[in-house]
Order: structure tokens, then sequence, then C-alpha cells
């Protein structure tokens, strides 16, 4: 079976909560809302963060582990939800699971990607976290001595589909 041929199917239950997973699509359907104003989006954005936070944070356990959390672990997704549902309700609880999962500080320097939302939810991060200013600080200089300075002209975060790093950066 290759990385892009799934024969199984993702289900996340208290036993294999898949926080990276259902905090990612959480966000998805946030970042939805926030740009088409689909209530119903942010009707599920809010379900799956609860079952997120009520349950407790795991990668998700699947076959197959190309595609898994990479760098990131649970809490860059999850941080990623907490920061989109923060924006889109002016809930304080979320800037609070926010700051109480912000753990990823040395993935900030890693860029963004299937393995690392971190430099997202810094993006996106609750003013109240205290952290927002010295992580986006973080992200602009590696983006001006990293991503910016290399010595082609081309910046290869990955031997493998550096387009795609670089369409994210």
């Amino acid at each position: 079976e290759s990385a892009t041929e799934r024969t199984y199917t993702l289900v996340a239950t208290s036993s294999n909560p898949a926080t990276d997973i259902v905090g990612g699509t959480a966000a998805a359907l946030t970042l939805n809302y926030l740009n088409f104003g689909n209530e119903e989006d942010l009707k599920y954005a809010k379900a799956l963060f609860a079952f997120a936070k009520n349950n407790s944070k795991a990668e998700a356990d699947y076959q197959g582990g190309f595609y898994h959390s990479g760098w990131g672990g649970w809490q860059d997704e999850y941080c990623l939800a907490a920061a989109l549902l923060y924006i889109a309700t002016n809930d304080c609880s979320y800037a609070t699971e926010y700051t109480s999962n912000d753990a990823n500080n040395g993935n900030i320097e890693k860029p963004y990607g299937w393995e690392n939302a971190y430099q997202a939810a810094v993006f996106y991060a609750p003013d109240s976290s205290g952290n927002k200013t010295s992580h986006t600080n973080t992200i602009r200089n590696w983006f001006n001595t990293t991503a910016n300075n290399s010595s082609s002209g081309y910046y290869c975060g990955d031997s493998w589909g550096s387009a795609r790093v670089n369409c994210n950066v």
C-alpha cells in the first residue's frame, strides 16, 4: 500500500483520541467559518474541539506511518484549533487551552506543513498567551535567516518535494 492509497478509515474514540487529526479538522472547519460564515462549520469545529479537550491527548494510532504528526505531536494542531476558535468566538476558554498546551516552542523554527502546524498556531495565537510577540519574532527571524538566505536563492527545507515547503513558507 502506498502512502496515498489508504484502505482504512480513522475513527477517533476515547481509546484512540487522535487529537492531532481532530484538532486539525477543527482548525480547518474554523478557518472555513471565518472565511465563508457557515455556522454549521463552527458548530462542528466546536464539537470536535470539545471531544479533543475532554479526552486524553494523543496522536492518532493508525496504519502506514508516513503521514504521522511528526515534529508537532498533537499540540500544534490542537493549539491552532484553539487559537482559531478564540478568534471566531472570542471565548476565553479557547485562549486558555492554547496557553495550557503551547508546548511546541522548539518546532517554531521548522516550516509549516503536514508534520508541523506550529507556525500557523503562533501566527493566530491569542494575545493573552503572552508568547505571541516573542514567537512571532522568532518566526520572522527564521524567515530572514533561513528561508530567505539560501545561497542559491531557493530555500530547500527538504530534499524531497521542496516546492511544497516553499509554498508553505
